[in-house]
């Protein structure tokens, strides 16, 4: 088991999509559209099952820790969408959604036997979110707003 503790990215973001929002006639809010592509590097927890005497001596059942392993350092991949909602000049409202492929190692069931060669697989971690996006220095006001 496999946990994402820390990530990295670099990323191109490309805008063909971009348009106005005019809201009840009173304000325009400019938006666009755009994909996202990079590489970076995720660190990961690795995560074991193991017995625990302990609990078994408690009579918890099953009687069973999660221990852990070094970190994991792998390279990744990330894909991902978004929209920005430009507020003013300034300040955009940023909605973001993207994928980190790796390959790792696939989860090994069995008792503790270092003689089985484990398999590799890809993996996808994904994130949304959501955020504010602030611009320095700020754009020169426009002469019409239309």
């Amino acid at each position: 088991l496999d946990k994402m503790v820390l990530g990295a990215t670099f990323s191109a973001n490309w805008a063909p999509v971009y348009g106005k929002i005019n809201l009840v006639g009173a304000k325009v809010v400019n938006f666009d559209f755009y994909g996202s592509a990079g590489i970076g590097m995720l660190t990961l927890a690795e995560y074991y099952a193991q017995w625990d005497d302990a609990l078994d001596a408690q009579g918890v059942y099953p009687p069973v820790s999660l221990g852990t392993k070094k970190p994991l350092v792998e390279p990744t991949l990330n894909l991902g969408v978004g929209m920005n909602f430009f507020l003013n000049q300034s300040v955009a409202l940023k909605l973001d959604a993207r994928s980190f492929l790796y390959v790792g190692r696939e989860p090994d069931y069995t008792p503790l036997d270092d003689s089985d060669a484990q398999e590799n697989r890809v993996y996808n971690n994904f994130l949304a979110s959501v955020g504010l996006s602030m611009y320095f220095p700020t754009m020169k006001p426009r002469v019409t707003n239309f």
